[in-house]
């Protein structure tokens, strides 16, 4: 007999690609801090990683969080949980959760 008992379960998913067509940053929040080309965007970040040997995650958190406070965008848990029902997922994803 087992002496743990688990009664949680997590599923996790890698999200851009997974669940939606495009990164969850297109929907909402690259257009609102003035990204008008989000392929224009990311290749820059590629390119930054490979100029000065960075992390892309990371180089591209820290270039929103510098785009969003330049905009007077506000980045925090309520503003990333109202844009989030902005998101196209793909057919059958709603339903699946």
């Amino acid at each position: 007999m087992n002496k743990y008992k688990q009664n949680i379960i997590a599923l996790v998913y890698d999200f851009d690609g997974t669940l939606t067509p495009n990164t969850m940053q297109e929907y909402t929040l690259l257009p609102q801090i003035g990204v008008k080309d989000a392929r224009k965007f990311w290749d820059n970040i590629s390119k930054d990683c490979i100029k000065l040997q960075a992390e892309n995650t990371l180089m591209w958190m820290k270039k929103i969080i510098d785009m969003a406070k330049n905009e007077g965008t506000p980045i925090s848990k309520e503003y990333f949980n109202k844009i989030g029902g902005e998101i196209t997922y793909f057919d059958g994803v709603p339903a699946y959760f």
